[in-house]
Order: C-alpha cells, then sequence, then structure tokens
C-alpha cells in the first residue's frame, strides 16, 4: 500500500490514479474508476479506452501488455490520499446524488498523525499479555486513521480469551468517552504466526493468513 506526506492528514494511505481522474479530484469531482489488475493504478474511461484495458490477453501476453498499460499512465500519474480522495467524494455525491458505498463516517479520526491514535495504539500494547513475540506468535496491535467512508480501524492480535476481548472493548470505549471523533471498527485477530516455506531452493519464513476471531464496529454516538 503507498503512503502519502498529505498536509492535512499526515502519513496517509493513498492511491496511484491517472492524470484526468487527479485532475477531477482537483476540481471536486469523483468519478469511478476502472483499476488495472496486478499492477494497481485508477484509470478513466479515457484511458481505460485508449489502452484497451477491457480487452487484456491471459497468459505472459497480458502480463506484458499489464506493464506497458502501467509504464505509460504512470509517466503522469498522481499519488491521492485517500482520507483527501473519500473527502471528495462524499462532497461530489451530496451535491450530484451520486451513490455511496456506504454511509459516510463524519465522526472518526482522519488524521495519520493524530496524537490520539498513538495514544491509543499504548494503551492497548500496555494491557496486552504477552505482548510482542511469545512461543514464536505476535501478540500486538495496529491502528489506521480512517477517512469519510471508513472509520478508524483497530486490529489487535493474540486477544483470544473472550473475557479479555470484552475488557478490552469496555477499555477502548472508555478511552472514547468525551472524544468526538469516536467512530472506530475493532478486528480482533489471532495472534500472527509464520511459517518456514522453501522458495527457489530456499528456506523463508512467510507469514500465515490472519484469523479473524471478531470484530464490533462503534458507528452511533453512545448515549449519556
Amino acid at each position: 500500500m503507498p503512503i502519502t506526506d498529505c498536509p492535512t492528514h499526515g502519513t496517509h494511505a493513498c492511491t496511484e490514479v491517472c492524470e484526468h481522474l487527479a485532475e477531477a479530484h482537483a476540481n471536486g469531482v469523483y468519478v469511478v474508476p476502472v483499476v488495472l489488475p496486478v499492477l494497481p493504478i485508477d484509470l478513466c474511461a479515457l484511458c481505460v479506452r485508449e489502452h484497451r484495458v477491457d480487452a487484456l490477453p491471459s497468459g505472459d501476453e497480458g502480463l506484458a501488455r499489464i506493464q506497458a498499460v502501467y509504464d505509460a499512465v504512470n509517466v503522469r500519474s498522481r499519488l491521492i490520499c485517500d482520507a483527501c480522495r473519500d473527502a471528495t467524494r462524499v462532497a461530489h455525491a451530496r451535491s450530484t446524488g451520486a451513490e455511496l458505498p456506504c454511509e459516510p463516517f463524519e465522526h472518526t479520526l482522519t488524521d495519520a498523525d493524530d496524537p490520539r491514535l498513538d495514544a491509543l495504539a499504548e494503551l492497548i500494547r500496555s494491557h496486552l499479555s504477552p505482548r510482542g513475540n511469545h512461543a514464536g506468535r505476535f501478540h500486538g496491535c495496529q491502528v489506521f486513521p480512517g477517512t469519510a467512508l471508513r472509520p478508524v480501524l483497530v486490529r489487535m492480535f493474540g486477544v483470544g480469551d473472550d473475557d479479555a476481548r470484552s475488557a478490552m472493548t469496555e477499555r477502548i470505549d472508555r478511552y472514547f468517552d468525551g472524544i468526538d471523533a469516536f467512530q472506530r471498527k475493532l478486528e480482533y485477530y489471532e495472534a500472527m504466526a509464520w511459517e518456514d516455506q522453501e522458495v527457489d531452493g530456499a528456506v523463508t519464513r512467510v507469514r500465515k493468513p490472519l484469523v479473524l476471531i471478531d470484530e464490533v464496529l462503534r458507528r452511533v454516538a453512545p448515549q449519556p
């Protein structure tokens, strides 16, 4: 996932888009893109037609064509902060009646450099037991800023006990008391784990797929 240093939203995830989508965004217009496969870059309808993206062959020839399309578009492409782009999408939908993928999240923390996100992560880590690498498995957390179309995301690894998850959820609920930007999603996973795999004659450690245990979405303001 590419990252950009956004003057509004800090060090935030971003998306690479063609020059035409970047121009539309700069003018406050959101255009539904087509995503180039394998080498993800968002394309407008003009670029799709020009590069015949809807008629890509299969196999090695298709991969070569994808690389050629990406190289051609990348010359003038732009990186757009996901929070900025989602804000434009919501504003554009409200002015034109365009459909949105979900109800906007108007009360979530969108600045990646907001110290409250770091404090939340430290609160969670301070109550993890075990914490860090333990018996070949990782117990920790990740906190990602939200956008107008997705809330703050908190991923926690290794909080497998029902009572421990309940206590952690309540702890996070208390943390957000009095914070207007309270909307968030909590995801509880089994501890991260790795396995050894042989690749080209060499043994390397590969992370196993994450196993989701539970998730909690806080969209509605808590009642006093």
